[in-house]
């Protein structure tokens, strides 16, 4: 068995600040006109974020002149790293012609018919800004189709804040995540358990709920801090059940899109939504999302064909949809990955691979329960405590896994060290080199001489980097 040096966790957070006193400066004087300092609570972790100053390739580094090995790209975005050249020089050429119209154009038109060549699922396409509208919108669309009004969503499947959404997140599956959200906002909304067929039968089964089902809306890879996949047979038995009910399929691809393979996860599985929500790498780093599906489904937006408002789903889209800028960098990139689809998936699934390999072995060298989930380029870390394989849903991860010390403690390790995950992991982009993936395996390695099952099950440790 491997000797394990002491944890000194005083020593780890004093690195910690001792590597990053500006952006200490500027966390404390974010906190004086920001709650919390941040926009994003996700942003936030302990002692201090560190603050980003440039990004290039792989890399990213805070004012203090750290450099990281960077695996949360943007939030999964980045698919080709940091500032790719065919981005750069895409929105360069944009800009000469103009950077905001408000008006239609045709890269809007183009991208549209770019998207249906290569979705399953796009038969027609609706543009937006963020996943959260996207997400909130196909289930507008949804309830508008069919006439009903329950939407059956994932125990821990996260489609954004939205209100009606946002529950069934966290610990707390059966609650809303947030004050300010009041119980009306959620009646039509309730929880399938992901990846357990029988429960989802005997749910569907009920009259309440097969009466008035609109939709179901699934991310076929269980994103959040989760990156738990279906099972296939799961994802089938929802597409069955959705025909046999007249509801609609909506699978949540912000995440998968464009990721797992051109055709995003529906193209992964075999299996075809009704809708599908997409954004995050679609963007290239720009903000930008899409409801595409069934042109039936679709046209019950369509301004054209409704005597009156009332008589369509209204999709605003928003002051900034199909912003010129996020248009051009979306077709620049979508161009990119068609042409060079076979090479581009291969690659991001070999590194992927590479790299999740070599922490496996990692951690069975220094006897740590851990166990890997994701798919392709994707991969995110689970420290288990009562299971002895993976998790296969977000229930038994946060029930069974060392959530916190990963969340927390892992984290300042890492980023002490130049390597920078969200939740123990994130997403392999194809700017990553084989060396920069021996350097990742070779830091984790560092880190996990460090810890033991104990260390990983210290309930005291906690609150110490909260307080720190």
């Amino acid at each position: 068995m491997t000797q394990h040096r002491t944890f000194d966790f005083e020593s780890e957070i004093r690195r910690y600040k001792e590597r990053s006193g500006h952006s200490k400066e500027w966390f404390q004087r974010a906190c004086q006109r920001m709650p919390g300092g941040v926009s994003h609570e996700i942003r936030s972790y302990p002692p201090y974020p560190v603050f980003i100053n440039g990004c290039r390739g792989p890399r990213m580094s805070d004012l203090d002149d750290n450099s990281y090995l960077d695996y949360w790209m943007g939030h999964y975005s980045l698919l080709l790293g940091h500032q790719p050249e065919l981005i750069r020089r895409a929105l360069s050429e944009q800009i000469e012609r103009g950077i905001m119209w408000g008006a239609v154009h045709p890269q809007e038109v183009e991208l549209a018919e770019l998207i249906c060549q290569v979705v399953p699922s796009a038969e027609k396409v609706r543009f937006c800004t963020t996943g959260t509208e996207a997400t909130m919108f196909a289930t507008r669309l949804a309830r508008g189709f069919t006439g009903k009004n329950l939407v059956l969503k994932m125990e821990g499947g996260w489609h954004g804040p939205s209100s009606e959404l946002f529950q069934g997140v966290t610990k707390h599956f059966e609650r809303v995540e947030s004050l300010g959200m009041p119980s009306t906002t959620t009646d039509l909304i309730q929880s399938l358990p992901f990846n357990d067929p029988e429960q989802t039968r005997e749910i569907l089964t009920r009259k309440e709920v097969k009466d008035h089902l609109a939709a179901i809306i699934v991310e076929p890879m269980i994103g959040s801090s989760w990156f738990i996949p279906a099972h296939r047979e799961y994802l089938q038995l929802l597409r069955e059940e959705c025909d046999r009910l007249n509801a609609v399929l909506i699978f949540d691809e912000i995440i998968t899109g464009f990721r797992l393979a051109l055709g995003g996860a529906q193209s992964w599985y075999g299996i075809t939504p009704d809708l599908t929500t997409m954004g995050k790498v679609m963007g290239a780093g720009l903000p930008i999302a899409a409801v595409a599906g069934k042109s039936e489904i679709m046209d019950r937006c369509n301004p054209l064909t409704a005597s009156a408002k009332w008589e369509r789903v209204r999709i605003g889209g928003g002051t900034f949809s199909c912003h010129p800028l996020s248009m051009s960098a979306s077709l620049a990139l979508i161009r990119y990955l068609v042409a060079h689809e076979a090479e581009v998936y291969s690659s991001l699934a070999a590194k992927g691979k590479i790299l999740t390999s070599a922490l496996v072995r990692i951690f069975e060298t220094h006897s740590l329960p851990v166990a890997i989930t994701g798919l392709g380029s994707l991969f995110i870390i689970h420290f288990l405590d009562k299971l002895d394989r993976a998790p296969t849903n977000p229930r038994e991860a946060l029930e069974h896994c060392h959530y916190q010390f990963r969340e927390k403690v892992l984290k300042v390790l890492l980023c002490n060290r130049g390597v920078y995950v969200m939740h123990g992991g994130g997403a392999v982009s194809l700017a990553h080199t084989d060396n920069d993936l021996v350097t990742t395996s070779d830091v984790f390695n560092e880190v996990c001489g460090m810890l033991t099952h104990e260390i990983l099950s210290d309930e005291k440790l906690i609150p110490l980097f909260d307080l720190a």
